[in-house]
């Protein structure tokens, strides 16, 4: 082997060792569940898989809905939804959503709220991550949009206007029933600005290590990794 190839092996070996152990971003884990599986509510009929793929026409700017609206994804449960109940709801935050799908099932708090309350369970996807984006390409015009105030006015606007896959789903917005907002990490902090900036939309709010405080040069991260 060339001595060129090996120094390339080996910088890719050692690129791999450090940047390998670097730790990624905070975020929401994923729940294993069985993506096909078809649920029965209160053991009386069949409902949609967990893993059903739901559409909401979401406004692009909510400074001027005459911009236009863009389809934002959305999974929802009614799996323990008896009338008068709660709906439960997470913006799933800066991923690709669809693989966090087991939120809506009582494997997580979500799912055990709804069980408990008679409630149905929403995971929203965030604008500009997994495939709910405003714009079809990322630019500085388009990321104009990418605003935690839009963010925000999503989870407003979804609870105030969606129409849910389910009985009556058109007469469950949050002045008809109550709706609990949850969320960890970035998502537990927009529950806390959601709430801050709407506090007559969501019933409670429910923040699990929520980042609300912006830090640029956060190097106190790192030091329990420095010392040990």
């Amino acid at each position: 082997m060339a001595p060129r190839s090996i120094s390339l092996i080996l910088l890719l070996t050692a690129v791999h060792h450090v940047y390998g152990r670097i730790i990624k971003p905070p975020g929401i884990p994923m729940v294993d569940i069985e993506s096909d599986y078809v649920h029965h509510a209160l053991k009386t009929r069949a409902l949609p898989p967990y893993n059903t793929t739901y559409y909401f026409d979401q406004l692009i700017d909510h400074n001027d809905p005459s911009k236009g609206t863009f389809q934002q994804r959305y999974w929802h449960t009614a799996e323990h939804y008896q009338e008068g109940g709660p709906i439960i709801f997470m913006n799933a935050g800066e991923v690709n959503a669809a693989p966090y799908y087991g939120y809506v099932t009582n494997s997580t708090i979500n799912g055990v709220i709804a069980q408990k309350y008679g409630g149905a369970a929403i995971v929203l996807e965030h604008r500009f991550f997994g495939e709910s984006n405003p714009y079809p390409n990322l630019n500085v015009t388009s990321f104009q949009y990418h605003t935690i105030a839009q963010a925000i006015e999503d989870n407003v606007y979804f609870a105030k206007n969606v129409v849910l896959p389910q009985d009556n789903g058109d007469r469950v917005g949050p002045d008809k029933a109550p709706w609990i907002i949850i969320g960890g990490s970035y998502p537990g902090a927009l529950v806390s600005w959601t709430m801050a900036a709407h506090p007559d939309v969501f019933w409670i709010g429910y923040s699990s290590s929520g980042v609300v405080h912006v830090q640029i040069d956060f190097w106190q991260y790192y030091e329990p990794i420095r010392e040990n």
